[in-house]
């Protein structure tokens, strides 16, 4: 008896270590790709079917690349040079910033080209143009991270502009929208905010780790939290503290102790402000810390850059 006691614990623990080596990896924290449809005219140049329609109504199918498009409505130039623009967010995104990508289906005839450009706020920051003679397909371009923050993801229009002639169709268009990540790094030390440690945010070298990539959340005017990528915790100030020295650590989202400002200062550069403490976040040469300090205009230690990440 007492040995099949024995088994049976050894058993136990096996399996209780076969449970912690075998189980399956979190998910990865952070937002999911997403896709706007158009949702209102801007410019209204081309022909619409049926009659009578809305371009952006005739856009607006509940299809993505890949899949089949009906010919149930669409809009066609009709003539060279005629432009045709809609918007394509109807409710506000309150994330930092996107990379994107545009999607649309259409056609071309002999002797008619068609380009297509994304703008935000009004200025070009894509383009694609496809050549006479193409049949229907789905095609796609990029939007640059850089075009895509607050305002330009709340923005974003596609223009579709004839060239040469006018036939060419368009049955279908969307974009997809993924959020990105910042990567903070220090001006003083070159080094990086790393949440690796899951308790107290350290300053690393430089990596692609996940731990080193943050995701701003917007919570009040003027002031966000911070999310790493690799856990989904937000990175704050212990016990609501404003003892100056106190140390970054990390926590589950969001509260008010977890809201910074981040407040340019020139050069892409920025301060990075506690809203609870009134501190500033700072690091020093000699350790790997980050502290909440009284803010000192002329302290590079104080200095951070917010890099786009994926660029």
């Amino acid at each position: 008896m007492h040995s099949n006691n024995i088994r049976l614990s050894i058993l136990g623990a096996v399996l209780s270590f076969m449970a912690v080596v075998f189980a399956p990896a979190p998910a990865e924290a952070g937002a999911a790709p997403f896709i706007v449809r158009p949702q209102r005219d801007v410019i209204s140049g081309w022909s619409v079917t049926p009659a009578g329609t809305a371009a952006w109504a005739a856009l607006d199918d509940a299809t993505v690349n890949g899949q089949p498009v009906g010919a149930t409505d669409w809009i066609y130039a009709s003539g060279a040079g005629r432009v045709t623009e809609v918007g394509f967010t109807s409710a506000p995104i309150d994330a930092p910033y996107y990379w994107g990508q545009v999607y649309f289906y259409a056609n071309t005839g002999a002797s008619t080209r068609l380009r297509v450009e994304a703008l935000t706020q009004g200025s070009i920051v894509a383009t694609y143009t496809v050549a006479a003679g193409q049949g229907f397909g789905w095609r796609s371009f990029s939007v640059p991270a850089s075009s895509l923050d607050y305002f330009g993801a709340n923005n974003l229009t596609v223009r579709f502009t004839s060239l040469d002639g006018g036939d060419t169709n368009v049955r279908a268009a969307y974009a997809e929208l993924t959020q990105g990540y910042y990567k903070i790094k220090n001006v003083a030390t070159n080094n990086y905010m790393d949440a690796s440690s899951g308790g107290l945010v350290l300053m690393r070298a430089a990596s692609t780790s996940l731990s080193q990539q943050y995701k701003e959340l917007p919570a009040r005017i003027g002031s966000s939290g911070l999310s790493a990528r690799s856990n989904g915790l937000c990175v704050e100030i212990p016990n609501a503290s404003t003892a100056s020295g106190t140390l970054l650590s990390q926590g589950t989202c969001l509260s008010d102790v977890q809201l910074y400002n981040f407040d340019p200062i020139g050069a892409g550069k920025r301060r990075i402000y506690v809203r609870h403490s009134g501190l500033c976040l700072s690091t020093l040469a000699f350790d790997s810390f980050v502290r909440q300090y009284p803010c000192n205009s002329s302290s590079i230690n104080q200095q951070w850059l917010m890099e786009r990440y994926p660029l």
